[in-house]
């Protein structure tokens, strides 16, 4: 296989812009508060998986949260978008199933602000860590 004097002497590409990805950056956040606070946490963001079968089902919340006391919380990070179809699916399931909240947060104010409105929510388990 040869190269071709056009392909030999094309201008270099320029480097690939990196996409900045405020949804992550705020998740990450995100992440850091909850642990502090005494939260498990697993990222089952099914969109990171890059196309790989992770067996999270579509519309799964981004992040699966347990508190200390056995609180379940789902949290769907948003940056700009709007829920999906099954987000809202999943949404309506977790909040309809006793001691588990759901939350659609953009930062982590909107979920400190989630947790603290809730009467689930134990005021010493969102206290400081």
């Amino acid at each position: 296989m040869s190269l071709t004097a056009k392909e030999v002497f094309a201008p270099p590409k320029p480097p690939r812009k990196k996409r900045r990805k405020p949804e992550k950056i705020a998740q990450r956040a995100v992440v850091t508060w909850l642990v502090q606070h005494g939260f498990l946490v697993a990222i089952t963001d099914a969109g990171s998986a890059c196309g790989f079968a992770t067996g999270i089902p579509k519309g799964w919340p981004d992040l699966t949260c347990l508190s200390r006391s056995g609180l379940f919380v789902g949290i769907e990070m948003k940056a700009k978008t709007k829920q999906s179809e099954d987000q809202k699916f999943y949404q309506a399931e977790i909040e309809a199933r006793g001691n588990s909240i759901y939350i659609l947060a953009h930062n982590v104010a909107d979920v400190e602000k989630a947790l603290e409105a809730n009467p689930r929510t134990r005021r010493y388990e969102i206290g400081r860590a």
